[in-house]
């Protein structure tokens, strides 16, 4: 794929893989979607993105697209919440805590203020109070939850 064609960037260390050539040519797909108004195939696109992360456990990638994905302009609130939901079924699958604290401080930054994503926002800080709890730190546990 030729350099301007490649919407994802990669690190000075990383080569690009089938991996990162498929997830670059489903952006090239998210965009067309996208200034089409399609929101259905905007919601499967986000959401195929995200589950290649998952399943290529590139978590940290994951991460960066979830917040790149939500703040595309004219991005549809039903792309948006379909992959966030997605992601949420992820959060008991992380394979150590600091990948399930990342997630989750990754989701609640992706639906802070959005009206449309509500539930998952408090979803998210519920799991992020818990974990608060668990490290005895109850009160930032008790102001997250103040927060909603």
């Amino acid at each position: 794929m030729a350099e301007k064609d490649r919407i994802i960037e990669l690190g000075e260390e990383e080569m690009w893989t089938p991996f990162h050539e498929e997830v670059n040519g489903l952006f090239h797909d998210e965009k067309k979607s996208r200034h089409d108004n399609d929101a259905n195939s905007s919601t499967d696109i986000l959401k195929r993105i995200i589950q290649l992360c998952f399943d290529n456990k590139d978590l940290k990638r994951m991460n960066q697209f979830i917040i790149k994905l939500t703040k595309f302009r004219g991005q549809a609130k039903k792309a948006i919440s379909e992959m966030v939901k997605l992601a949420i079924t992820y959060l008991d699958q992380m394979p150590d805590r600091q990948a399930k604290t990342d997630l989750v401080d990754t989701l609640r930054t992706a639906t802070a203020g959005k009206l449309f994503v509500e539930g998952e926002y408090a979803k998210c800080t519920r799991v992020f109070s818990e974990m608060k709890e668990e490290d005895g730190n109850i009160k930032d546990a008790a102001d997250a939850l103040l927060e909603v």
